[in-house]
């Protein structure tokens, strides 16, 4: 690992780097959040010829690694060790594991806040030591275990688990073997703790309708969850959406809108021969829609703010106007499309974009009208 120095002050990073110098890993892959964007901050550390904690701009300034190889037994071995020590690693994401490791890694991923473990091949007997880690584990807010072999005895761990955790967000099932006995624990454990997962997915699994009837109960119930992807059933794709307080009065208000993240995804690839830093899947399009961060208004105007992920300054969006609606477009993609709340002059306004925001200007129809909110 040539030139860039990697000081994360991170055991599981320097590992990593050891590896890749004594050739036994080809590559890894490091993500963060910053305020600059890819290319600048690429130019920053270019100057330092370090990469620092302090690059990563998350609250807690800290790391995620992806281990895009497999990684031998005695690598693996040397890994869990150093995850006892580890402080700075958010999120750590294996591949190709099996169901043997399970233990060892569960038992030393207690201070992870994300573990993605999709397509490592696990099977029910991976479900006991993943069930006593959500048992335990008071930091892991994101667990996935998409396109594994996990079955009922799986989810009925995972459910053992979830009945006392306070902490996990997200919880991704899909593309396993869960049939309805499966979904029944699952169920259960969301009628006992009705404050655990905000998001549920169990799409492409083996439950039928009596397992979706059962989840979806618990759903509605759940006071903190806001969504559930069921699946496709009758070829439509069944995904719930609700806010979490539509189980203590609400029902059926629409999700609550998150906080816009404001700043920049990026990924340093690392190997033997250096490291690049590039945006976050920045060979795709603009993968996330518009979301209103600002909104002010006087007796004759409104005046806009939304954040846009991704879409650069030079990029031209495109704004399609009525008087009772909006449609904001770029790059071959709706970013915003809404029914406004009352009726505005079509033919009046004024748009512009600046690092990765959109601000837009639009004339109310009838001067002097109070706007709640911008949607109808």
């Amino acid at each position: 690992m040539p030139s860039l120095r990697l000081s994360l002050e991170s055991q599981v990073v320097d590992l990593a780097v050891r590896w890749t110098r004594e050739e036994k890993l080809p590559s890894f892959k490091l993500r963060g959040w910053n305020d600059l964007a890819a290319d600048l901050l690429a130019e920053d550390v270019l100057k330092k010829q370090e990469l620092r904690l302090s690059d990563f701009q998350d609250p807690q300034r800290d790391v995620s690694v992806d281990f895009c190889e497999t990684l031998s037994a005695a690598c693996l071995a040397d890994l869990f060790q150093a995850l006892k020590q580890e402080k700075h690693l958010a999120e750590l994401c294996l591949h190709d594991l099996g169901d043997k490791a399970m233990p060892t890694l569960c038992r030393s991923a207690r201070t992870l806040r994300s573990l993605q473990l999709s397509g490592c091949g696990l099977t029910d007997a991976a479900g006991e030591p993943l069930g006593q880690l959500l048992q335990v584990s008071e930091s892991l807010c994101k667990l996935s275990l998409s396109n594994n072999r996990l079955g009922c005895e799986a989810a009925a761990c995972l459910s053992a688990g979830l009945r006392c955790n306070d902490f996990l967000c997200e919880l991704n099932l899909r593309l396993n073997a869960i049939a309805d006995k499966g979904c029944s624990c699952l169920g259960e454990a969301l009628e006992v703790n009705p404050y655990v997962l905000e998001t549920l997915d169990v799409s492409e699994n083996d439950f039928g309708e009596v397992g979706e009837k059962i989840l979806e109960a618990a759903f509605g119930q759940s006071c903190s969850m806001s969504r559930i992807h069921l699946g496709d059933r009758g070829g439509a794709t069944r995904i719930l959406e609700k806010s979490p307080t539509a189980a203590v009065g609400l029902e059926g208000a629409a999700p609550l809108p998150r906080a816009a993240r404001r700043g920049f995804g990026f990924v340093v690839h690392c190997h033997s021969s250096g490291a690049e830093i590039c945006a976050e899947e920045a060979d795709r399009p603009i993968s996330h829609p518009g979301k209103l961060v600002d909104m002010q208004q006087d007796d004759k105007e409104l005046d806009l703010v939304f954040s846009i992920p991704r879409l650069e300054p030079d990029v031209k969006a495109a704004v399609s106007l009525s008087a009772t609606a909006l449609k904001i477009t770029a790059l071959q993609q709706t970013l915003v499309d809404l029914q406004l709340f009352s009726r505005i002059d079509p033919a009046s306004f004024e748009l512009s974009t600046r690092d990765f925001v959109l601000e837009l200007t639009l004339v109310k129809a009838k001067q002097g009208e109070l706007w709640p909110r911008l949607e109808k």
